[in-house]
């Protein structure tokens, strides 16, 4: 996920904001991952750096069962690469 590309973001199913990345994922060293562990830190293996003036929270969370009945998709785990009608279909929704 390069510089610039846009990220959307959900909870509990529901899409509920975007931002643009500001640096691409970068790897988290072991021994940054280890601290973590033992703080009791949630660890993570990548992390990215966001453009904090992008960050977008939306008015509506359309659902993500809804976008995909009417977009045809299925989002993945954690990535979904979206074409460009698609995402504005999903602004739509959210009346971005």
């Amino acid at each position: 996920m390069p510089s610039g590309s846009i990220v959307l973001f959900s909870f509990d199913a529901r899409i509920f904001g975007q931002a643009s990345v500001k640096k691409a994922p970068r790897e988290v060293s072991l021994e940054e991952q280890e601290n973590w562990r033992k703080t009791g830190n949630v660890v993570y293996k990548y992390y990215m750096i966001l453009d904090g003036p992008s960050i977008e929270v939306f008015r509506f969370y359309p659902a993500k069962r809804d976008i995909e009945e009417k977009l045809d998709i299925r989002f993945a785990q954690l990535f979904t690469y979206l074409n460009l009608n698609q995402y504005q279909e999903i602004l739509k929704m959210a009346k971005v």
